[in-house]
């Protein structure tokens, strides 16, 4: 059998793992909507622009909220990360009357924080099932129910 020079032997593991290596970066998308903290927020003009990056071939989407963790408390408001699983980039949702779409800026993302940010898209739809799954289980249970108008504390 022919021996391979030296430094074909070395160059072919090395380039194998190199072409095993994932991706340093995942391509995604940034764009501004107008985020509320409740529909009727919105419908009253309220709410405020925030960014959010969609990821296309991981099909899910982030936001960036600002927020205070103890209203009571008094202290600033800090950075916030929600994550969830989405079908397409989201840059339409600039407002109730607005029909014109945010700009899109294609950016890259660094592969480790995508990863983070899948995993919290991931427990967000979790967490959203089992409230389904869980609310039908109590009701279906008899152990709770919503109450009529008129049983309200007053």
């Amino acid at each position: 059998m022919p021996k391979l020079p030296l430094v074909l032997v070395l160059l072919v593991p090395v380039a194998f793992v190199a072409a095993c290596e994932p991706p340093k970066t995942v391509k995604a998308q940034r764009y501004a909507i107008v985020y509320a903290e409740s529909g009727c927020d919105l419908v009253h003009g309220g709410g405020r622009w925030v960014q959010e990056i969609y990821f296309p071939d991981l099909r899910i989407a982030c936001m960036l909220v600002y927020q205070a963790k103890d209203l009571l408390a008094g202290k600033a408001a800090e950075p916030r990360l929600y994550a969830f699983p989405a079908d397409h980039a989201r840059n339409e949702l600039t407002g109730i009357g607005n029909a014109k779409p945010s700009e899109i800026e294609e950016i890259e993302v660094p592969a480790e924080v995508a990863e983070e940010i899948r995993k919290l898209a991931e427990l967000t739809r979790r967490w959203e099932d089992e409230t389904w799954r869980l609310g039908a289980s109590l009701a279906g249970a008899k152990l709770m129910k919503e109450l009529p108008q008129e049983d309200a504390p007053r």
